[in-house]
């Protein structure tokens, strides 16, 4: 092989691991854990919902981990015909992440969009769901701390 095609190839391996490493390296955004957390809504198993919060900076964290948690808020009847949705996210304040969620009939988010706000912690390179409050015009309602 000549010396060109050697160089091109180790250029081109790196790349690849370059590549590759990036998307440890920069872990989820908030906006990405926003719409990791906006899927797992719309599952009826919400075994995995939990992993969207932040284990330490989350204080209900071993409630939250119970997959029916968040069914008396958010209930499953309908899904995934009908959705919840969250919209105007605006992730430039990590401790004041505001968004707007709508939700099937029948859920305090019908017909919506009903604010919200998150509070977003990093853990490592990944922007975790600390805190999560419906925002009502009196304050704001905790859902979870």
């Amino acid at each position: 092989m000549k010396p060109k095609h050697i160089v091109a190839m180790i250029i081109l391996g790196a790349a690849i691991v370059v590549f590759i490493m990036g998307c440890f390296l920069f872990g989820i955004s908030i906006n990405d854990r926003i719409s990791q957390f906006q899927g797992d809504l719309n599952k009826t198993d919400r075994t995995n919902i939990y992993k969207n919060f932040h284990p330490t900076a989350t204080k209900d964290y071993n409630a939250i981990k119970t997959p029916t948690f968040f069914d008396t808020l958010f209930p499953t009847a309908g899904l995934p015909t009908t959705q919840y949705t969250l919209t105007s996210i605006d992730s430039s304040n990590p401790s004041h992440v505001t968004a707007a969620i709508s939700g099937p009939v029948g859920s305090i988010w019908y017909p919506g969009p009903v604010n919200v706000y998150f509070v977003m912690e990093k853990d490592g390179n990944d922007w975790m769901i600390a805190q999560f409050y419906r925002s009502t015009t009196s304050g704001s309602t905790a859902i979870v701390q």
